[in-house]
Order: structure tokens, then C-alpha cells, then sequence
């Protein structure tokens, strides 16, 4: 059947406006969900490489930073070592020692945990463990010459001009500066790069009666490879021993050689102020983002939140308050203020002690600004599910391999009819399901503290009641992740 030529321009402005509808809904939830369960594995790998500062300052501020991010981290050998030893050159081996036993619960094979583990008990008046430990090496050829060095110190590695923070003394001033930096850039494929529905026709609902028409272009998704960049600089000053102050900057771009109609890029700017009180750590940060593209629509976001973390038996537990107000250069009508909440629980599992669990709940209201938005106001919930694990070492490099694995399930749904052209203006429901798989490892053995090999795999599933909203999306993508 030929539609009437009213009904066919209807649904040609109906879908160019849904198109852009749906592309900027899609992604003002990726912008506005909350994040319940952070990814630490890049800031722990980070922040265990940094090189140790030389100035008292600068070594204050590190710790600070690293404190900070100790509960995010409680699973990672690597990082608990390093925060340990950090522990243990301000000259507090007591708290070295809580967290080079930890470390050393998770990887009892890991020779700088080891080392600065007899280290600490020799500066606790018990030599025997650092005795014993040189003549268990003395045949081994793996042992680096500076571990060699640090047990044969006939001084030990504490409190060499240093005062350690937070103890009470006169700690020296913490006002060092801290920064990290990171670049990656990974290549791969995607089967839907414009995240399009399949549709070679569309029933619209007038008044007169549904009718079913065909598209003169069939929409269906466009598969092929692209390349993504993501560059990040962090930087932290802590003033007292419970206070840390952050900012960070982030450009991230994707670009596909052969659909570049489906590029999109973005910044963001993050400032954040962190206080302990106690067992918990409370978080005020806000941040502001920039995105676009050729299938991006211009937008402006700024976000303030307000979060506080601390322990649940074994576990660590997150509360986050959220807002945020977005803003859309060509079809403002979309633009939406965002307010939501969301809780996580973090646990190291007992019988594999290498890997940790979470789960986390959100639930958010997204206001129009505008009462013609189609769909007015809508409804978000969420509920996320994470393990991290620790999968062992590689090589001669010791550097450990890590799996990042999260599968999300969310829904929003509109408060009002979205089109009475769509099933007689049904208030439309989208169901969200994501499961991301990463796995990042070391490089070069040369190379093995700055740069590590990433593997990213995301499979997407999104359905809703109108069937413009609906697509499946999968990619994987390979490349490398360097820090300094």
C-alpha cells in the first residue's frame, strides 16, 4: 500500500525528529545515570606506579591521595604493596604492616610485599622475619637488586627527615602536589556504531486509524572499525592529614574511518573535596562536560554530588546524592534537570581471595525544563552487578593481569503519551542492559610500570515499547593504556 502523501510527510519529519529524540535521550542517560560502582582498577594501578617524591610534601600528599583510594583498592596486591611501603618510608610501620599483610594475603608470591613486610617487623624490634628472609633468597636469581639492597640496609627505610601524617606529631606540611596522567588509545570494531534500531517500516496511530508505512531508507545499524582516544590528567593537594583536594581533566573522542557521520568526542572537567571523619570518607565533587560530534548533538552538562563512603563489616559501603542540569545547543526543548541517589556495597570474596564483588542500586527523576519535551518527566532505576579480579602475573615483568567484569540493567519511563503518532501516544518504557568485560595486563616487559594492554569487550541490549528506541550493539576493542 502507497501512503497518502500527507501521511508520508508525517512520517518523514516524524522520524528525523524521533532520530534526533532518540540520539539525544540515549545519551543524556549515559550522561545522567549515576555511577554507582566506581572503577578504581585505573586509578589503583596509577597510583601504585607513581614514583615515590622526594620532597617531605610531595610524600604527604601521595599517601593522602593513596588513603583516599585504600578502600577501592583493598583487593589489589600491587597497590596495597605500594601503599605499604609508602607507609613504611614515613617511618609508621605499624600501619605498614596492616597493609603489606593484606597484600600479601592476596599474592603471598609478590617480592616487594615480602621485602617491606620483614622490613616493618625489623622496625618493630622482631629482626628474625628480615633475617630469615635474606637467607631464603640467597640461591634465587629473580630477587631485583633493590629489594637486595633494601634488606641488607643495615638502616632501615624509616623516617628519614620525614614525619608521618596524621599521627599526631608535628607532621610536616602536606601541601606537595600530586598528579597522574594517562593516554589511551585503543582500536576495534563495532556492529552499530550509530546504535540504530532495524527498521524497514513504521506504524504511526492518527486519528483516522493505524497505518503501516514503509521507510524510503530502511534504517538498520552500520558496523565498522574505529578508534577511540581518551587522555586524563588528575591532580591532588592534601592541607592536613584528613583532607585531599582533586581535579581532573578528561578528553575522550571515538572516530570511525569509515562512518565518520557517527564520531562523537567529549570533555570533562572534575573537582572534588574529600574529608575523613573517622571510619568514613566524605566526597563533594562537581564536574562539567562538553560533548558533540556529527551524530552527537552539542550539549553542556554540570553536575553536583555528594557522597560518603566507609566500611560494612568485610565490605566497603557507598552513599552518593546526585544533580544535574543539562543543556542542548539545537533542540533545547530537550533540555532536563536530573536529581538521583544510589548505594553500592563493595566485598573481597572469601573463598577466591584475588577477586572482589559488588552490587549497586540507583534511582534517579528526570524533570524537563520544557512541558512540549515529548514524554515530559521521566523515571530512572538501575541496578548494577561488578567483579574485579586479580588473575595472576605474567612473565618476568611480576605485573599482574586484571578482569574488570560489570553487567547493568536500567529503566527510565515517561510521566505522559510520548506521540500520539506512536501507538496512540503510549508513555514510553526503555529497558537497558550492558555487560562490559576489560581486561588490562602488562606491555612490554621494558615497559611493564607505565604501559599496559587493554581489551575492552561491551555488549548493549535496548528495548522499549516503541520500536525506534530499540537497538543491539556489541564491540571489542584492543590497545594500549600508558600512565607516567
Amino acid at each position: 500500500m502507497t501512503p497518502p502523501p500527507p501521511a508520508r510527510r508525517v512520517l518523514r519529519v516524524g522520524l528525523v525528529w524521533l532520530a534526533i529524540s532518540a540520539g539525544a535521550s540515549a545519551r543524556a542517560e549515559t550522561g545522567a545515570d549515576l555511577d554507582p560502582l566506581p572503577t578504581p582498577s585505573a586509578n589503583c594501578a596509577a597510583l601504585a606506579a607513581t614514583p615515590w617524591p622526594r620532597s617531605a610534601q610531595a610524600q604527604a600528599a601521595l599517601l593522602r591521595l593513596m588513603e583516599v583510594a585504600a578502600d577501592a583498592c583493598n583487593n589489589d596486591a600491587v597497590f596495597l604493596a605500594a601503599l605499604g611501603g609508602a607507609w613504611l618510608e614515613v617511618g609508621d610501620a605499624k600501619q605498614a604492616l596492616l597493609r603489606l599483610e593484606r597484600a600479601l594475603l592476596l599474592d603471598p608470591e609478590l617480592l616487594s610485599a615480602q621485602a617491606d613486610h620483614a622490613l616493618a617487623l625489623a622496625a618493630l624490634g622482631e629482626p628474625a622475619a628480615r633475617e630469615e628472609l635474606v637467607r631464603a633468597w640467597q640461591d634465587r636469581t629473580d630477587v631485583p637488586p633493590v629489594l637486595w639492597k633494601r634488606l641488607n640496609d643495615p638502616a632501615p627505610r624509616l623516617a628519614r627527615g620525614v614525619t608521618p601524617p596524621g599521627t599526631g606529631q608535628a607532621d610536616a606540611p602536606a601541601a606537595g602536589w600530586v598528579q597522574l596522567r594517562e593516554i589511551q588509545l585503543l582500536a576495534g570494531y563495532e556492529d552499530n556504531l550509530a546504535q540504530s534500531p532495524r527498521l524497514s517500516e513504521l506504524t504511526i496511530t492518527p486519528p483516522d486509524g493505524p497505518v503501516t508505512l514503509p521507510l524510503e531508507r530502511p534504517l538498520e545499524p552500520r558496523a565498522g572499525g574505529a578508534a577511540l582516544l581518551d587522555m586524563t590528567w588528575q591532580g591532588a593537594i592534601s592541607p592536613s592529614a584528613t583532607r585531599t583536594y582533586l581535579v581532573g581533566v578528561q578528553a575522550s573522542a571515538r572516530h570511525a574511518p569509515g562512518d565518520s557521520d557517527t564520531d562523537w568526542h567529549s570533555v570533562r572537567l572534575g573537582i572534588g573535596a574529600y574529608q575523613t571523619t573517622g571510619e568514613w570518607r566524605w566526597q563533594l565533587q562537581g564536574r562539567a562536560q562538553v560533548a558533540g560530534g556529527a551524530l552527537t548533538e552539542d550539549s553542556r552538562m554540570w553536575r553536583l554530588g555528594l557522597g560518603a563512603e566507609g566500611p560494612a563489616g568485610d565490605c566497603s559501603q557507598r552513599w552518593y546524592l546526585e544533580a544535574e542540569d543539562r543543556r542542548y545547543r539545537e533542540f533545547p526543548i530537550n533540555d532536563a534537570q536530573v536529581a538521583g541517589v544510589a548505594a553500592s556495597l563493595l566485598c573481597a570474596v572469601p573463598s577466591l581471595r584475588t577477586w572482589t564483588v559488588g552490587v549497586s542500586l540507583a534511582w534517579g527523576r528526570d524533570r524537563a525544563r520544557y512541558e512540549q519535551r515529548p514524554g515530559g518527566d521521566q523515571k530512572k532505576s538501575g541496578v548494577g552487578v561488578r567483579a574485579l579480579a586479580n588473575l595472576g602475573r605474567n612473565g618476568r615483568s611480576g605485573n599482574p593481569w586484571f578482569l574488570d567484569a560489570q553487567w547493568r540493567y536500567s529503566h527510565s519511563e515517561d510521566e505522559e503519551g510520548y506521540s500520539p503518532l506512536l501507538e496512540n501516544n503510549v508513555r514510553r518504557s526503555i529497558k537497558n542492559q550492558q555487560l562490559l568485560l576489560e581486561l588490562t595486563g602488562p606491555w612490554f616487559e621494558l615497559a611493564a610500570d607505565s604501559a599496559a594492554s587493554v581489551i575492552q569487550v561491551l555488549v548493549s541490549r535496548e528495548k522499549s515499547n516503541l520500536a525506534v528506541f530499540s537497538f543491539d550493539a556489541a564491540s571489542i576493542y584492543g590497545g594500549l593504556r600508558y600512565k607516567w
